[in-house]
């Protein structure tokens, strides 16, 4: 049977930085890369304002920067941030209100191709979106 959502969250791995044995995102070989968590990239989530937005690019140079590295893996960034979404949606199925979810939407609306990924549609992300800004 496949992991649900939550299951992939809570992957039991801790956060890495280790040499990059490749060029990355324009980096070296050698540069330092931050390879995160799903709750360290839940946490960046829950930092953001509401009412406000950042782009998975962000996101990775704030996380490695606060690891002390040169950059964070770009694929772990999208990812993990579709695990936080995807759990953060079963919490809302599974009866929790919106308030008391990752609110996800403040990553995905400036990133359309993981919206596109999504198992719940834009329709949530947008609704999500709308609310978020008039409480802001």
């Amino acid at each position: 049977m496949a992991k649900s959502w939550t299951e992939k969250y809570h992957n039991g791995k801790e956060p890495l930085v280790a040499a990059s044995i490749r060029k990355v995102s324009g980096f070296p070989p050698g540069s330092q890369m931050l390879i995160p968590t799903p709750s360290q990239v839940d946490d960046y989530i829950w930092s953001i304002p509401c009412g406000e937005t950042r782009t998975t690019a962000q996101m990775a140079k704030d996380l490695a920067a606060s690891a002390g590295a040169d950059l964070t893996c770009p694929m772990c960034c999208g990812l993990f941030l579709r695990i936080c979404a995807e759990k953060a949606y079963e919490e809302f199925e599974a009866g929790s209100p919106s308030g008391s979810i990752t609110p996800f939407w403040r990553m995905i609306s400036a990133t359309p191709q993981i919206r596109k990924k999504l198992s719940f549609g834009s329709e949530f992300v947008d609704a999500m979106l709308a609310t978020d800004s008039a409480e802001a």
